[in-house]
């Protein structure tokens, strides 16, 4: 996961063929990546309508997996485009989805989370610091370590969006768990996301130079996995 570049052609290969020889339910899969491909990599622009027809697609091949699977990816790209109340009714019916079907349940933590950072970038910090504990709590049972590594980077950002100092040293060994599942993982796309979490509380905590050092290294292993939008945005910030 850390070669986007490589993903990106992947899967556009996977989506024309899926729709090709008519295989809705690996159509609507591909297209439902998409959205984690936009997260990962920063580049958004098209990620909602890849999710919409994902959605269309699964909904027509009759695979509850699917369905569940696209329509939670839908809650995502809503969330990242800021259309919060749209990204809540949707990941409301994904959970309902998850129950009612009993399907996608290992991802159920995920959508927890991505609640959680919704009510937080409200500023409901007691709520989103509530379901972002539980996600994790939860991914951690179920023992799905990539799970795991991104319902710990919701709980960190959360934490941090309370300015709460008290938290710093949890911010801090959550950091250091999730760089050490991204290694066990061998899926480094949290491992930039995480810097940027920990420059943030060397900001907090008055050591501007730590800062710039962890938002560099952030810089240099998105530019390095093809994450453009995310390299281009730090590269603005950094003077780059």
């Amino acid at each position: 996961v850390g070669r986007l570049h490589e993903l990106d052609q992947g899967l556009r290969q996977a989506i024309e063929i899926a729709r090709e020889f008519g295989q809705l339910s690996q159509w609507s899969w591909g297209l439902a990546v998409r959205v984690c491909h936009g997260d990962w990599s920063g580049e958004t622009a098209t990620i909602l309508s890849s999710a919409r027809q994902a959605v269309e697609i699964a909904e027509r091949s009759g695979a509850p997996f699917f369905f569940t699977q696209a329509t939670a990816l839908l809650g995502d790209a809503l969330r990242l485009e800021q259309r919060y109340a749209e990204a809540l009714e949707v990941y409301r019916r994904t959970l309902d989805l998850m129950h009612t079907k009993r399907v996608a349940l290992q991802w159920r933590p995920s959508v927890i989370a991505a609640r959680a950072l919704i009510d937080s970038a409200r500023g409901e910090h007691a709520k989103a610091v509530a379901q972002a504990r539980s996600a994790l709590e939860e991914s951690v049972s179920a023992g799905n370590r990539f799970v795991e590594s991104l319902t710990g980077l919701a709980l960190a950002r959360v934490l941090l969006a309370t300015g709460d100092t008290g938290l710093h040293d949890e911010i801090e060994d959550i950091v250091k768990r999730g760089r050490a599942l991204c290694e066990q993982t061998s899926t480094p796309v949290h491992l930039p996301p995480l810097m940027e979490v920990r420059a943030a509380l060397a900001e907090r905590r008055g050591n501007p130079q730590e800062a710039r050092r962890q938002l560099l290294e952030a810089h240099r292993f998105y530019t390095d996995m093809g994450a453009t939008g995310h390299a281009k945005r730090l590269a603005r910030g950094l003077g780059l």
